[in-house]
């Protein structure tokens, strides 16, 4: 058995335990508990006793659970319905650029978080006072990286559900004041994961990020560049931008660079 292999099926049975802990108190679910029902007739039927004119069972759950496996590292569907409950393994494979901005040119020490393109990393260093720099770390996988990838908007600090999956796997339990507390959630999500292994997370904000744990090991540093900082917040607005929200700028929707690094 291969060392991933063994990872995803240790992974698997405590993610069945950590999902069971929860419902324990809780009444049966309804919707779960009615058989599954497509159109008119349970799949068990033969396919005469369909009636595409009958609409689904109203307690039918199973489109649901294909829509959220269809969605997963999709950037539309991930915003549209940003409270994720999906936890999925993963691997980054070797050869990957991940990019972090930051003001200073050491390397992180603690748990830190990695963008999947520069873009998104130099904006969390651009804003720095003029001369003080911004320092933009390029780090290449040396080997594969064990992850655990929350979907839905799982890095929007917000209290109303987005981050939920992750106050249980850290925590124990939903801790809706604790949204802003990021420094402390990627430590406690890294000593959870040590037991596995893990070497991050991947979480969706404006884009996807990794949240790795230890940039001494399975990364090495590609290049390390001090750019051009600026006290202007956000990117410059491209003269022929679409209005925000309008049908152009839905369309300019797109699937994540990691869609084709990440492999479950």
């Amino acid at each position: 058995m291969s060392q991933t292999t063994a990872f995803f099926r240790r992974l698997f049975y405590s993610l069945i335990f950590l999902g069971a802990v929860p419902v324990l108190n809780t009444a049966l679910q309804v919707p779960l508990s009615s058989p599954f029902s497509t159109g008119s007739a349970p799949l068990s039927a033969g396919l005469e006793g369909w009636n595409l004119d009958i609409g689904p069972n109203a307690n039918a759950t199973g489109h649901l659970v294909f829509e959220t496996v269809n969605s997963l590292l999709q950037e539309w569907p991930n915003t549209r319905y940003r409270h994720g409950h999906n936890l999925i393994p993963g691997t980054v494979p070797p050869g990957t650029l991940l990019y972090h901005g930051r003001s200073n040119n050491k390397l992180p020490t603690t748990p830190e978080w990695l963008a999947t393109d520069p873009e998104h990393s130099y904006m969390f260093c651009r804003t720095m006072p003029d001369g003080s720099g911004c320092w933009h770390l390029t780090v290449v996988t040396v080997r594969a990286l064990k992850v655990l990838y929350f979907d839905g908007s799982s890095a929007a600090k917000m209290v109303d559900g987005s981050m939920d999956t992750q106050d249980v796997v850290a925590w124990g339990k939903v801790m809706p004041e604790k949204f802003p507390s990021e420094f402390e959630r990627i430590r406690a999500l890294c000593d959870w994961g040590k037991k596995f292994d893990i070497d991050g997370f991947v979480r969706m904000e404006m884009d996807f990020e990794i949240m790795l744990c230890d940039f001494t090991v399975g990364v090495e540093v590609e290049s390390f560049l001090q750019l051009r900082s600026s006290s202007r917040r956000g990117p410059p607005k491209p003269p022929d931008a679409p209005p925000p929200g309008g049908p152009q700028a839905l369309l300019m929707t797109h699937r994540s660079p990691l869609m084709v690094l990440f492999t479950a």
